[in-house]
């Protein structure tokens, strides 16, 4: 499950999301903020960033630097975790710390500096956790939230995991490319969509949009497509009670047995018993 306790506003720093037990596909995708997740308890699916793969476990920190592709794919363990996401626009952060736009964040889990941060840091995040779960003033919680975000923010870029570096920018030609074929696509999942198809869409060669996806993504296309539209059918199995074969069909899976399978190598089991078992 995922809560979000406020939406960002002009005076807001972030945007804050609580996690409990949020075991689903959360696809390749990238986004023109810097994300902040902590894990309270438990440890966390598997986040891929950058191609390489890690599995956050209490009192761990990630930052993932503007517009880096990253994923979430469920473990097939399922352990109970606790967890808390903060997206800090980029354009935001650059109008209140200009240096960042020659700084990247390097902070990742499994690494000593992480597990033993800065007692400021873990003790915002916790504050933070107590604000959501105590504070019954939902104005006064807003502006304890919003403290909270600045505090975070300026214990990090105080932090030697700031280093020197040039932030991902998507003002190249290709990148402009990829962002419009990740919202065509996005928008056409119900569709057939090999590469064939696409690329023609796009007046380019099959061997530049792989290229392309590759590059920029670390992953196929077929493979991005693939992920999208499981993640759509998790939102159509968890909303709505439609037959499993009528949810393939909607998300543009060829029958239910390929659905099926392509649901299985994810979540490891069957969208039948994954509806049952998140319905419980």
């Amino acid at each position: 499950m995922k809560y979000e306790f406020f939406d960002p506003q002009s005076s807001d720093p972030c945007k804050v999301i609580f996690h409990h037990n949020d075991f689903h596909l959360v696809p390749m995708h990238f986004h023109a903020a810097i994300e902040v997740n902590y894990v309270f308890s438990g440890r966390e699916d598997w986040v891929t960033v950058n191609g390489q793969r890690y599995r956050p476990q209490a009192g761990d920190t990630l930052v993932i630097n503007s517009n880096v592709p990253h994923a979430f794919t469920p473990a097939g363990d399922r352990q109970a975790y606790d967890s808390l996401t903060l997206i800090y626009p980029y354009q935001r952060l650059m109008a209140l710390y200009p240096p960042l736009a020659h700084h990247v964040f390097a902070l990742r889990p499994t690494q000593s500096t992480v597990r033993t941060a800065d007692s400021q840091l873990q003790a915002a995040f916790t504050q933070m956790r107590a604000v959501h779960d105590h504070q019954p003033d939902r104005l006064l919680g807003r502006l304890q939230m919003r403290a909270l975000g600045y505090a975070i923010l300026s214990t990090l870029l105080q932090a030697p995991v700031l280093q020197a570096g040039q932030p991902r920018q998507l003002t190249t030609a290709d990148s402009q490319l990829l962002a419009q074929c990740i919202t065509d696509l996005n928008c056409n999942l119900a569709a057939p969509l090999d590469n064939s198809t696409i690329a023609a869409q796009h007046h380019i060669s099959v061997s530049k949009l792989t290229h392309l996806f590759h590059t920029e993504m670390g992953q196929s296309v077929q493979t991005y497509i693939r992920q999208q539209r499981l993640a759509q059918a998790y939102d159509l199995l968890m909303t709505q009670h439609k037959p499993v074969g009528v949810i393939a069909d909607l998300v543009g899976f060829p029958n239910e047995k390929a659905f099926i399978t392509a649901f299985r190598s994810i979540y490891h089991v069957t969208p039948f018993r994954y509806r049952h078992q998140m319905s419980r």
